[in-house]
Formats: C-alpha cells, sequence, structure tokens
C-alpha cells in the first residue's frame, strides 16, 4: 500500500502559531512532512491573507476579516499568499489551500499568475461552485471537496442548509456517493478532505472505490492518527509534528 502523504495542517502550528510565517519555515525544513495546508481569506481590500477563523479579534473587540483592510491586521502577524508562495517556489513540498469563503477565485487566479507559481497544488472548498471554478482558471490543481460543516457558515447563512451539510458529512453512503459523483462528472473532483469522526474504513473504502483519494483531518491525538494510517487513506493532516520526526 502506498504511503500516505504527511500533511501539516494550519501550516504546522496550533493555536496563535497557525498559518504563521516561522511556523510554515520550519514545517518546509522538515523532510517527513510531503504537504502544508493553510488557510486562505481575503480582507475588505482583496488582501489573500492566511487566516482560518473569519473572525479576530483586535484589542479586545472582534471584527470580520472580510470587512477590514489588510493595514489595519498586519500588525498581528497574519501573513499574506503572497509572502507565503515566495517560500514554496524554491520547496519541493506541495502548497494545499483550503479555501474559506466564496468570491475569491478571481484574486487567487491574479496571484499565482503575478506570482509565476505554476506548481501543483491541492485546493479544499466545501462548497462544490468554488472548486469548479478553480478548475476553470487552474487546471493543473487538484480539487478536494471538504467535510469541514463550520467552514460551511461562511459559504451561507442559511440554517437549514448548514443542517443538510451536518446530515450528508454523518450519513454519506453508497448511494450519496453515487449521486455525488454524477453531480460532478462535469468537472475533475480529485478527492475528500474527510473529518476523522467520519473516517471509517467502510466509508474509506466506498470514497476509494469511486476513485476518490481521502485526506483525513481533524485530530492530533497519535492513537487516532496511526489508527487512520492502517485505513487506504491518501493522506493524513495534523498539526502534531511529533508525528513527521524522525525516528532517533
Amino acid at each position: 500500500m502506498k504511503k500516505p502523504l504527511f500533511i501539516a495542517h494550519r501550516g504546522g502550528g496550533v493555536g496563535i502559531y497557525e498559518n504563521k510565517i516561522e511556523t510554515i519555515k520550519r514545517a518546509l525544513r522538515n523532510d517527513l512532512i510531503d504537504v502544508l495546508e493553510v488557510d486562505i481569506r481575503k480582507t475588505k481590500d482583496n488582501v489573500l491573507v492566511l487566516c482560518h477563523s473569519r473572525g479576530i479579534n483586535i484589542n479586545g473587540k472582534k471584527f470580520w476579516i472580510d470587512k477590514i483592510p489588510y493595514s489595519e491586521i498586519k500588525h498581528l502577524g497574519i501573513p499574506t499568499l503572497e509572502e507565503i508562495l515566495v517560500l514554496f517556489k524554491s520547496s519541493k513540498k506541495i502548497l494545499n489551500l483550503d479555501i474559506k469563503e466564496k468570491n475569491i477565485v478571481k484574486e487567487i487566479t491574479k496571484l499565482l499568475k503575478k506570482s509565476d507559481y505554476f506548481k501543483k497544488i491541492y485546493f479544499d472548498s466545501t462548497d462544490l461552485e468554488t472548486l469548479f471554478e478553480l478548475q476553470e482558471e487552474i487546471p493543473n490543481g487538484e480539487y478536494f471537496l471538504s467535510s469541514n460543516v463550520e467552514d460551511s457558515r461562511d459559504f451561507s447563512e442559511k440554517r437549514f442548509v448548514r443542517i443538510i451539510l451536518i446530515f450528508l458529512s454523518i450519513l454519506l453512503s453508497r448511494l450519496a456517493i453515487f449521486i455525488l459523483k454524477r453531480k460532478i462528472r462535469k468537472v475533475k473532483l480529485d478527492g475528500i478532505s474527510l473529518f476523522y469522526r467520519f473516517a471509517s474504513k467502510d466509508f474509506i473504502d466506498d470514497l476509494k472505490d469511486f476513485g476518490f483519494k481521502v485526506f483525513v483531518w481533524g485530530t492530533d491525538k497519535e492513537t487516532d492518527i496511526h489508527r487512520q494510517l492502517t485505513f487506504k487513506i491518501d493522506g493524513i493532516k495534523t498539526q502534531n509534528l511529533r508525528i513527521f520526526q524522525k525516528p532517533k
């Protein structure tokens, strides 16, 4: 069985260190890490930044990152995607962009062209339409539908949509996967980025039977990770960099 890709989730950092420049630089120096995943949002003035949550705290007040210009959050150490692309140009590791909002494809495409970045990128999103748009503009990437229900709130404020997504994540069966495959046949969908609590052996086998790659994320516990590695997954995402240490 092919060795799964080791993926540094949120750049390999935890808490205040996630998605940070120094954290990413450290992960890039780790020979056992194959892929670095970072979260992408855009500010009010359309600057692409690395930030997991939509809400950020400034002097005790909460702001939506898409409602504030980058100049007002730069001091928080939030890096831009443009800065990160420079680091990856000289690296053999694969960049994995987790797209956290809609209406961002134009900015991503423009920046990649501006930066002359034509290396393979993995794209994650909870929104199929965003993945469709990305593929039309960036055909050499790989595209993963994410099971992250929390992120769906940034794509839709409708409560019933979030409820449907929750049940879909939990109840996906062979029939549901078949419907999904038919829905996406007009484009290439390479895989599913699956929350570890839904990543049973049978479910993963079903996804693999339909030709999907499977990346599993959501846990940093070594017992959970080692259990997932016994399944037919293609990659494991974790912020626990001890997993990526060479044996002594």
